[in-house]
């Protein structure tokens, strides 16, 4: 399942315990895009790729350098101001609302 994502409507929501980002820290360089890794930890302890049926999930950025955005689908758009900042990744679980922070750095070119 974790090859090619986790369907979320196949199983219940009480097996998702938390979220993780692989490798714990985003770099992308100045002009350039970079995906956000989330995974999501399983009540066993594994980390599954999210999926395309894993909708509920929000980043939000705090202090992103000059023209840095981050998309809907977490996304780091990177502009050409070097910087350090945090996305807040949150991910609704039935009724609980999952989060994490993830730093983000744009590497001057």
């Amino acid at each position: 399942a974790a090859e090619h994502g986790l369907d979320l409507r196949q199983i219940g929501h009480d097996v998702v315990r938390g979220l993780a980002v692989v490798g714990g820290l985003v770099s992308v360089a100045q002009s350039d895009t970079a995906q956000i890794p989330v995974r999501l930890v399983m009540a066993n302890g594994q980390l599954v790729i999210p999926g395309d049926y894993a909708t509920g999930f929000t980043y939000t950025a705090s202090g992103a350098p000059t023209g840095t955005t981050v998309s809907s689908a977490g996304v780091v758009s990177a502009g050409t101001t070097a910087g350090d900042f945090e996305v807040e990744v949150s991910y609704e679980n039935g009724d609980e609302t999952l989060t994490t922070p993830v730093n983000v750095s744009v590497l001057s070119a």
